[in-house]
């Protein structure tokens, strides 16, 4: 690969930069919990109620919409995400990368699918922020990382495809990243550090940043031609 044109670094947050283990447990158990003891019903039951509605948004900006979901659920997201704040922290070793990444000429950039509410909180927790050059936030693209409208989007935001190697944990926003002419990938297969790796590699893949050196010639990288 021609490793040396390649000189943005976008970078996922959740699952990539901070521990999935928060976003994991808020959702599957927390939430779930919320819901069964106001509604009189099992956790299990919540879970598999709240699931079905995940489902429905998984590939759209309501994922991660927590305006939406206070509306839907009518659960406050925001103040019950700052209550569980303290476990919001870096992936292992990913403070590390960061610093090395900057230090190797890189140009980094955060993309990510948090909502601007989330980010406010998870910044106040671990501010990563001055590691950036840019932070391209899905709600303010209008469109997920899901989505083709985000990589579409950004090439008339000044960002050159051709440069840019994309890290992050979800599979379908590599695919659709790479589909759209980002330069490399890298997938991460283990968001969450307590639980065990995806299974399912496409790209490219390494369990964590910890895994990854600076310099993108070391890597055997799937690359357009």
């Amino acid at each position: 690969m021609n490793g040396s044109r390649l000189d943005h670094l976008l970078l996922d947050l959740d699952g990539t930069l901070l521990d999935a283990h928060f976003d994991d447990y808020f959702w599957e158990e927390c939430l779930p919990d919320i819901v069964a003891r106001r509604d009189g019903i099992t956790p299990a039951a919540a879970r598999g109620r709240l699931l079905a509605l995940y489902n429905e948004t998984r590939f759209s900006l309501r994922w991660a919409d927590v305006d939406y979901w206070s509306q839907r659920l009518g659960v406050d997201i925001v103040a019950l995400k700052r209550r569980q704040s303290h476990l919001i922290r870096l992936h292992p070793g990913a403070g590390e990368f960061l610093r090395r990444a900057q230090e190797s000429g890189w140009r980094l950039h955060l993309v990510t699918d948090a909502h601007p509410k989330t980010l406010t909180i998870k910044f106040e927790k671990v501010d990563i922020r001055g590691f950036f050059d840019t932070i391209i936030c899905a709600e303010d693209v209008g469109a997920a990382k899901t989505e083709p409208g985000f990589w579409r989007s950004l090439p008339a935001m000044g960002y050159n495809l051709d440069h840019c190697l994309l890290v992050d944990d979800n599979l379908a926003a590599l695919r659709q990243a790479f589909k759209a002419g980002v330069a490399a990938c890298i997938q991460i297969t283990r968001p969450n550090s307590r639980r065990e790796n995806k299974v399912k590699a496409e790209f490219f893949a390494v369990a964590s940043v910890a895994d990854l050196p600076p310099s993108p010639s070391l890597f055997p990288l799937q690359e357009h031609p």
